[in-house]
């Protein structure tokens, strides 16, 4: 996944860096550092990504993760 499809996705589901971090499970800055480039997401992390870009996990599924 792409720097573009990373920051295109989190903005689809209209949250800021932190917000998105939070479901995904990572700090806002590795959001930050996906989306400019200077890193790469970790495999797990892409496999989340993966799967939310093609719908088959609901972000409020993993909203509730903390409830």
């Amino acid at each position: 996944m792409t720097p573009a499809q990373i920051k295109a996705l989190r903005l689809d589901f209209d949250m800021t860096h932190a917000q998105f971090g939070r479901v995904i499970g990572v700090e806002w800055r590795s959001v930050y550092r996906w989306e400019d480039g200077s890193r790469i997401p970790g495999e797990p992390a892409l496999r989340l990504l993966e799967m939310l870009k093609r719908g088959e996990m609901p972000v409020r599924y993993l909203e509730m993760r903390d409830e």
